[in-house]
């Protein structure tokens, strides 16, 4: 996926994913290289890691591969991407049925 679904205030995950590394940001900044050209995520999964970078403006003139063997993950971050509006109006006609 190359399209990139972030805004430059995206700091957060836009899914809760099995294996997500939000919790573990803190500790895995420690090991974010100082000085690269491009970004690869292999296993995207939430992209935690990239939309951590993204926000805090670290991939500013990068390149991002975004990748994950899941292909229903791929399509909606690609909707995301290409149909914003139509997605948030799906979002807000479900929403009503699940509140509390």
């Amino acid at each position: 996926m190359e399209s990139c679904v972030a805004t430059r205030n995206a700091g957060r995950p836009l899914l809760k994913w099995a294996g997500g590394k939000r919790q573990l940001l803190p500790a895995l900044r420690l090991y974010y290289p100082r000085h690269y050209r491009r970004y690869i995520e292999p296993f995207l999964g939430s992209g935690a890691v990239f939309f951590d970078l993204y926000g805090s403006g670290s991939l500013a003139g990068r390149r991002a591969w975004l990748l994950d063997d899941n292909a229903d993950l791929i399509g909606c971050y690609r909707m995301l991407a290409d149909r914003t509006d139509d997605v948030v109006a799906a979002l807000r006609a479900l929403a009503p049925g699940h509140l509390l």
